[in-house]
């Protein structure tokens, strides 16, 4: 009995190896390439009207697509999104952008500078919410408010400690997420995406400033190896939580998956 119970221990182990072997070679999902995005038209706080390609023209750039400003949760993201990540991303030369999909003048201004003290475009057409969708619009539903313990209503806890004051006007369905272009200014490619499958769930921290280190230097790059603690230490990325980074240096030279065993949507993509 003894010897049997080894012999199927050790099936386990050996037939467990190529099975999580390819569960973590598994590629990640193709997504549109930002040539799509080029020509997209934004409107700047004046009233410009402006080409999707300007945003990346003189340099990679984060954009956090906001599902509604007023919203308690998008409001607590986007503070959280820049303060924690801002001074470094100006280090590394990243510009930081939001984009909204409809333009309430009012609730604009109640969202930034407060939540987000950086530029916002209004993106005429939908044209980078629909590029999180694959050309469709990602849509949400309500069907997790209707739930008090879901992990919505946990998230709006939350965030209510550092919002006192938000609203339900507009349209809080068009899910957001966050984009890291970079790359060449004539081949720019998206390096990464995270989409707002679930209300109010943000993009991790650690795979942003993942992404946001490949997309400005290749000293950054996955598989270089040469960012290692010693550019933490030494002060090379300073004012940041010295965690955050390492988690991000793990994603860059490992390629490791989420805390929740979940790789992210898109690190790494060379969009065509």
């Amino acid at each position: 009995k003894a010897k049997k119970s080894q012999n199927h221990t050790a099936d386990t182990f050996l037939f467990g190896i190529p099975l999580c072997s390819w569960l973590f070679a598994m590629p990640t999902p193709s997504f549109p390439s930002v040539s799509f995005l080029c020509k997209a038209v934004l409107k700047t706080r004046a009233g410009e009207e402006i080409l999707g390609k300007t945003l990346w023209q003189q340099g990679p750039v984060v954009l956090m697509l906001v599902r509604r400003p007023g919203c308690v949760l998008c409001r607590y993201q986007a503070g959280e999104l820049w303060s924690n990540l801002k001074s470094t991303l100006d280090q590394l030369g990243v510009r930081l952008a939001c984009i909204v999909h409809e333009w309430r003048d009012r609730e604009i201004e109640a969202f930034s500078p407060r939540y987000w003290p950086g530029d916002v475009y209004f993106d005429v057409n939908k044209e980078f919410f629909k590029t999180l969708g694959s050309g469709k619009l990602v849509k949400g539903s309500v069907l997790p408010l209707l739930n008090p313990f879901s992990s919505v209503w946990k998230r709006i806890s939350e965030a209510k400690t550092k919002v006192p004051e938000f609203n339900v006007v507009g349209d809080g369905l068009t899910m957001g997420g966050v984009m890291v272009i970079g790359g060449k200014a004539d081949k720019p490619g998206l390096v990464y995406m995270h989409v707002e499958k679930d209300i109010g769930r943000p993009a991790p921290l650690q795979e942003v400033l993942a992404a946001a280190m490949q997309a400005a230097d290749p000293l950054f790059r996955t598989g270089s190896g040469s960012l290692n603690a010693t550019h933490i230490s030494s002060g090379t990325l300073p004012k940041l939580d010295p965690d955050l980074v390492r988690q991000s240096v793990s994603i860059l030279q490992v390629g490791s998956p989420r805390a929740d065993n979940k790789r992210p949507d898109c690190v790494g993509l060379e969009c065509r």
